[in-house]
């Protein structure tokens, strides 16, 4: 079970998606799949991007952004 509090979030966006790589090493994928399930979001599934925090993924991130908020 996440951590998350989904029903304080849920009220608070109109559509969610969540980003998610498969080697992630700090939220296991499975959890992954569990919140956006639990938020009814689309899941969007990399490999090999661990926990999108090193800064060579910031322009994955924005990219997945801006094709996912039409900006």
């Amino acid at each position: 079970e996440h951590k998350i509090d989904l029903e304080i979030i849920k009220p608070l966006v109109g559509n969610f998606f969540v980003i998610h790589s498969k080697d992630d090493s700090s939220i296991p994928y499975k959890q992954g799949v569990e919140i956006a399930k639990d938020l009814n979001a689309e899941l969007l599934t990399f490999k090999n991007r661990n926990h999108f925090s090193k800064p060579k993924n910031a322009s994955v991130i924005l990219k997945v952004l801006k094709k996912e908020l039409k900006f």
